[in-house]
């Protein structure tokens, strides 16, 4: 407000003075009143429930940065941690005293099948003699040598063809089945290693030796009798 005029105050300095020593006396008064005289232009002056949902706010979010420090503080303190740590410094860590190889390990190659092995396998037997009786790579007959293939895969089988026909599923062939066939006898006395792609590697006799066939040519399609699985 401004003072009210006096009529001694106009009588001694006049109505001009006086008017201009009121004037005078009013930034002082509004500035002393005014809390927010020095915030930056364009920044108004907060309502009363304003500053209480700045406060709601400020309080959340120094409750979440406590939590946070509270976690930090636990993942570092915790065993496992320190463990790999300290392991870390002791054997991967340029210099590190008792230095180990840390390079990350290459996964490891998914497992062949073990019929796919003997797939494999197989043709790098071509040549072997043919031996009656024989079971092993000095010289075996047709089973011979698909009971010892499958048996260096890991797979125990029979030891005779009319055995392993028996000791299999009936299957569609796939690379490393066994394939059977009637040469003389009416009844299963022959059988070979599926390679796929129509092929086979059987033990054939003394003077072919261990060779790789087609299944479905000429001369083995008409005494084909069909494919086993263990």
């Amino acid at each position: 407000m401004i003072p009210a005029l006096t009529r001694r105050a106009v009588a001694r300095r006049g109505l001009a003075a006086a008017l201009a020593g009121a004037v005078a006396s009013l930034p002082g008064r509004v500035a002393a009143a005014d809390p927010y005289r020095d915030l930056p232009p364009g920044i108004k002056k907060a309502e009363p429930e304003l500053d209480s949902d700045w406060r709601r706010a400020n309080d959340a979010y120094w409750r979440a940065y406590y939590a946070r420090q509270a976690a930090n503080a636990a993942y570092w303190a915790n065993p496992a941690f320190g463990d790999a740590n300290n392991y870390y410094w002791a054997h991967c860590a340029p210099g590190a005293p008792q230095p180990l190889d840390c390079a990350p390990k290459p996964a490891p190659a998914p497992a062949v099948p073990a019929r796919q092995r003997v797939a494999t396998l197989a043709p790098q037997y071509v040549g072997t003699p043919y031996v009656w009786g024989g079971e092993t790579p000095d010289g075996w007959d047709c089973s011979g040598m698909t009971r010892w293939l499958y048996g260096r895969c890991g797979i125990a089988i029979p030891r005779t063809a009319a055995e392993q026909w028996d000791a299999t599923t009936r299957v569609d062939p796939g690379p490393g089945d066994l394939v059977f066939f009637a040469v003389e006898s009416g009844g299963i006395d022959h059988v070979g290693i599926y390679l796929g792609a129509g092929l086979m590697v059987s033990a054939l006799n003394e003077d072919l030796g261990t060779r790789i066939s087609a299944v479905f040519g000429a001369y083995w399609a008409p005494l084909y009798a069909g494919a086993g699985r263990v």
